[in-house]
């Protein structure tokens, strides 16, 4: 529905004309409303509706007998997952706790899961806590990786899907320690890796 346009109609049964007010509410994730300029009309047009002007559209019908009356209407845009990690690198050392972060936006709502540099799937359990929270069409995903050890470190996948598309990043988690090769301690980071081998021409 993105980018398309519709008219929102307020139709009022009155001996006396009413006056019409639009009003429209957003809800942000700071949590608050914000009211902007009210519109008098029996029609609000609304042109390339883009996920920013989702939210509640209060209508409210008065004239000179009381009381007011209102109308609440809710607008959903749907588009597909967009999705970004705020911190792509983490440095922890082993025997810590390491969480990973990754924002959402979507409409309709999203199924969200991690990856590990396997392609597992990862569960909550005694390795991982995974959760989420929504925020209207926002939400953020996290991953808890408990008692990092050697073969912890790597790539980490946040993948999001909906109905309209799908979308993925990565976080890296890596130690204090680097060797040559991207291995880390005597693990290493890349397990398919191999370094070229060096060939000397003939004499």
């Amino acid at each position: 529905m993105s980018q398309n346009s519709l008219q929102l109609v307020n139709k009022t049964a009155n001996y006396t004309k009413p006056t019409l007010l639009k009003r429209f509410s957003v809800l942000t994730v700071q949590r608050f409303i914000r009211f902007v300029d009210n519109y008098s009309s029996e029609t609000l047009p609304l042109y390339k509706i883009t996920r920013q002007q989702m939210g509640a559209y209060l209508c409210i019908a008065s004239n000179e007998v009381p009381p007011a009356v209102s109308k609440r209407i809710s607008l959903n845009v749907n588009f597909a997952p967009t999705i970004h990690a705020p911190s792509q690198l983490l440095g922890a050392p082993v025997g810590t706790d390491v969480t990973l972060e990754c924002k959402v936006e979507a409409y309709p709502n999203t199924m969200n899961y991690w990856e590990d540099q396997r392609s597992t799937i990862l569960l909550n359990g005694s390795k991982h806590v995974v959760n989420e929270r929504r925020e209207s069409y926002h939400v953020h995903m996290y991953l808890t990786v408990l008692n990092l050890t050697l073969r912890d470190y790597g790539v980490y996948k946040c993948i999001s899907k909906n109905s309209l598309g799908a979308a993925e990043s990565t976080v890296r988690i890596y130690g204090p320690k680097v060797a040559s090769f991207g291995a880390v301690g005597s693990v290493p980071l890349f397990p398919d890796y191999k370094p070229p081998i060096e060939t000397r021409g003939s004499h």
